[in-house]
């Protein structure tokens, strides 16, 4: 099996597993982080301890805040048998940013959640190779794809 944490997966990569298998992608973040019963000391983190109005809710500010939480979500659907997870990135927009003054950190956010997802992968990708479990030909084997720039999923 190809090792996907160290060589990036290609299009022809993916093509093939396609032509052999449905690949399974997470479910929903944020009933993940609601399950967390956090409060909004969680979303302020030591980021935003002097920003005026209530942060709580703003999920995204997590990838901030609280990355242990995010990567740990993302680990949890990799566990349950995930080929693919997304982002943490539902509202990390300017325009939903706004409703926060927040405007200034949509980069920060977006990389930030990028890289949470990539990491919470590529240990997955280890784990499933370091384990014996299951032979590497089994039509069961995961290999995992999240984020990379092959996959752009418009979410409405």
């Amino acid at each position: 099996m190809k090792d996907f944490s160290k060589d990036k997966p290609t299009e022809i990569d993916l093509k093939n597993i396609l032509d052999q298998r449905i690949l399974i992608m997470d479910g929903a973040m944020g009933t993940m982080i609601q399950q967390e019963k956090l409060e909004e000391h969680d979303f302020r983190g030591d980021l935003f301890q002097k920003h005026e109005g209530e942060l709580k809710g703003n999920n995204d500010l997590l990838s901030l805040t609280r990355p242990d939480i995010i990567e740990k979500i993302h680990s949890s659907y990799f566990d349950a048998g995930s080929d693919l997870v997304e982002t943490n990135t539902f509202s990390a927009t300017s325009i939903a940013m706004a409703d926060y003054n927040l405007e200034d950190v949509v980069y920060d956010l977006n990389v930030a959640s990028a890289r949470l997802a990539r990491k919470a992968a590529d240990l997955a990708m280890k784990s499933a190779l370091d384990s014996s479990r299951e032979p590497l030909a089994q039509p069961t084997e995961r290999l995992l794809f999240p984020l990379t720039s092959m996959i752009l999923l418009f979410e409405t």
